[in-house]
């Protein structure tokens, strides 16, 4: 019996988990000056508005 465990799907794309519409952007995570660095803006594909994040305790 072959193996195809080492091959692709054609589709694969079709069906890789997409990032969720109001994750962040990667790229646009920004530390503001004169602020603790614990305080984040970003940016997200759901608004035009940049959104706030914030860390306590290791917890978003």
């Amino acid at each position: 019996m072959r193996d195809f465990s080492h091959f692709e799907a054609a589709n694969d794309t079709e069906f890789k988990l997409q990032r969720h519409q109001t994750s962040s952007i990667p790229e646009s995570v920004t530390p503001i000056d004169n602020y603790p660095s614990k305080l984040r803006i970003y940016l997200t594909n759901a608004s035009p508005f940049w959104q706030v994040k914030c860390f306590f305790k290791n917890k978003t």
